[in-house]
């Protein structure tokens, strides 16, 4: 799933179950995919141009400290552990949108899937679609993120008119 599908579809899910902290919960779904958006900067700013997949190392394995952590159930669980012991909802809330990004892609990647129990673990679940795969349905998948962002939106407009409705 691209970073704008799992910001957008975390800040649906945190407004449709009346999360506290929903803009929290778009930030921790966007924590895991930091690395490339620093990548992308850099090339951008040093090199005045927009990056292309080579580099990004996107559909390669992952390898980064970096995205290899980002990517893994440990430091999200441990976030999470530490906002319910510090008792900061939005410590917490963070956590679960880091959470929900990493759960999600367990099923969306196959040749880049991350080791989701990293640094203990380096074993990776390799899931059976993927969206920059071609022989793994990447044009479906890419297809129905592209539906799921657009209902996602019209939810969010539909909802955000129904509650200034009245005023």
């Amino acid at each position: 799933m691209n970073i704008p599908t799992h910001v957008l579809t975390s800040y649906w899910a945190a407004q449709r179950l009346r999360a506290r902290h929903p803009w929290a919960v778009a930030l921790g779904a966007f924590i895991p995919d930091t690395y490339y958006t620093a990548k992308a900067v850099k090339v951008m700013v040093r090199e005045r141009r927009l990056p292309g997949p080579d580099d990004l190392d996107y559909f390669r394995p992952r390898t980064k400290p970096a995205d290899v952590l980002g990517h893994s159930l440990l430091p999200a669980g441990a976030t999470l552990l530490g906002g319910w012991a510090a008792r900061s909802p939005r410590v917490t809330a963070l956590a679960w949108g880091w959470l929900g990004h990493i759960v999600v892609d367990l099923g969306m990647h196959h040749t880049d899937a991350a080791p989701p129990f990293a640094p203990l673990s380096g074993w990776v679940f390799h899931a059976p679609v993927s969206g920059s795969e071609q022989d793994r349905y990447a044009n479906w998948v890419v297809t129905a993120e592209a539906v799921l962002c657009i209902l996602c939106g019209w939810d969010l407009a539909r909802s955000r008119r129904s509650c200034t409705a009245g005023q």
